[in-house]
């Protein structure tokens, strides 16, 4: 059966076997145990299989160990050690009885390779011979695939394991990804959350800024209608005194006439200084009044403006479409402002003159305000 490629060969392995072959040679074989023990126990093919071996040459006393050790390098990969152990112990049974019921085990791995070289004897004379590293080389050979049952046996146990270590990852695996998928869903929620918290805030910010504009220019809305109101009673009440003091200018010389009191009337001049008086009196009393109507007119007015503006910031909030809406309110805005610098122009133009830009602003602006921008059919 071909052999596995050799690894690269550690250093301190190396320096490992040397000091192990001093110490067994110094008769000091627990030291030298003692310092391959730590390579065995590491899972190295090379090492179990020495430590094998050195059982061996310990005679008797050291069947047990070199049984267990040998099976151990076989399933790390290195068999032949099982023939060299099991020439050994067999044919020293009698001395270890209890180790009667392992040469089965010892002997199917040991079947291949009855006769064949000794990859650790050979490899302990390289070492004698200042070959330390090729003995390392040989006593590193291993079998790249199973022959035998129990290799199979081994082989499949440490798949299983690989299996349940491969499986444990995948679960792992899983589980952070159902913890990341709950965390990513969690932040999104969360996202989600803030976002029409964030929505909400700013639409109520919006809204709180279009009442307050709005309430501010109903305010000067409504100031200009109560200062107009005052002054327009004010004229009211001056037009009606002025108006009275007239009618009675007019009537007294005439009660004093027929009373017989006071100067007679007769003569031309003193008829045209009283009619002159009287109607002068009356035209005061006039321009009083019209002043007043004036001021009634305009209150009245700027109480419409204030009612459209409240009306326009009303109708303006039930736009979901924010160009749509800032058209709306555009239009409407220039339409209240035309309104507001009509009513101060003191044209004499008609009324109807007057609204036809408004009317047609304020269709223009329904027109755009509308989202599916068809027009009414007759």
């Amino acid at each position: 059966m071909p052999l596995a490629p050799l690894s690269p060969i550690d250093p301190a392995d190396v320096a490992v076997v040397q000091q192990v072959q001093q110490f067994w040679n110094s008769n000091n074989q627990i030291a030298a145990l003692d310092m391959l023990r730590p390579r065995a126990e590491l899972n190295l093919a090379w090492a179990a299989a020495f430590m094998a071996w050195l059982h061996i040459q310990q005679g008797t006393a050291g069947h047990p160990e070199s049984v267990t050790w040998a099976i151990r390098a076989a399933e790390l990969g290195a068999p032949w050690q099982t023939a060299q152990t099991f020439n050994n112990v067999v044919g020293n049974i009698a001395a270890n009885p209890q180790l009667a019921e392992r040469m089965p085990e010892l002997l199917q791995w040991a079947v291949p390779w009855m006769g064949g070289a000794d990859p650790v004897g050979q490899g302990w004379n390289l070492i004698a011979q200042g070959q330390p590293e090729l003995a390392l080389r040989v006593m590193s050979m291993s079998s790249p695939w199973p022959i035998l049952e129990p290799q199979l046996s081994t082989l499949i146990e440490q798949g299983r394991a690989r299996i349940d270590e491969i499986d444990g990852l995948v679960i792992t695996a899983r589980q952070g990804r159902d913890a990341f998928d709950g965390s990513v869903a969690e932040s999104s929620q969360v996202i989600a959350k803030a976002t029409d918290d964030l929505t909400t805030s700013a639409k109520q910010a919006g809204l709180l800024v279009t009442t307050v504009l709005s309430d501010a220019t109903n305010a000067l809305y409504k100031a200009d209608a109560n200062r107009n109101e005052k002054e327009s009673k004010g004229a009211w009440i001056s037009g009606l005194l002025v108006l009275g003091l007239a009618a009675i200018a007019a009537v007294l010389p005439v009660a004093l006439h027929y009373l017989k009191l006071g100067p007679s009337y007769s003569t031309a001049e003193v008829i045209g200084v009283h009619l002159a008086s009287t109607a002068a009196l009356g035209t005061f009393a006039g321009v009083l009044l019209a002043r007043a109507r004036s001021r009634d007119r305009a209150a009245q007015r700027a109480h419409d403006l204030s009612t459209a503006m409240g009306t326009m910031i009303s109708y303006s909030n039930q736009i979901s479409n924010p160009v749509e809406k800032e058209r709306f309110m555009m239009t409407m805005g220039q339409l209240v402002m035309q309104a507001h610098l009509a009513s101060g122009s003191g044209s004499g133009s008609k009324p109807t003159e007057d609204s036809l830009p408004g009317i047609l602003a304020l269709g223009n602006a329904l027109r755009a305000a509308n989202p599916s921008g068809s027009s009414p059919t007759a």
